[in-house]
């Protein structure tokens, strides 16, 4: 079940991170659902995605897009490291 994703220390307000002010300046009330349960899941596969052996991450992105409400630019940045592991040129790099 997606969770509501809850600040922390040094992460970006929820105003910030997903656009929430409305079109009077005001701040929304509304919440973004997120497919990850804590910051320290998301935290796992930003790094993976980036890492040499991004395979656990992508298991969990997919895991993700099972859920629904995936963000499209997790999706994209997937997709393309997805299609970076099936590429020839990049199989052999450590």
């Amino acid at each position: 079940m997606a969770a509501a994703a809850e600040p922390e220390a040094g992460a970006p307000s929820e105003a910030e991170d997903t656009g929430l002010y409305g079109s009077s300046g005001g701040l929304s009330t509304g919440r973004k659902l997120v497919p990850w349960s804590s910051w320290a899941e998301w935290r796992f596969v930003r790094d993976g995605l980036f890492s040499p052996y991004p395979a656990a991450a992508l298991r969990r992105i997919a895991a993700w897009r099972s859920r629904g409400s995936l963000l499209i630019p997790v999706d994209v940045t997937a997709s393309f490291v997805e299609i970076r592991m099936r590429d020839p040129f990049f199989r052999y790099v450590v």
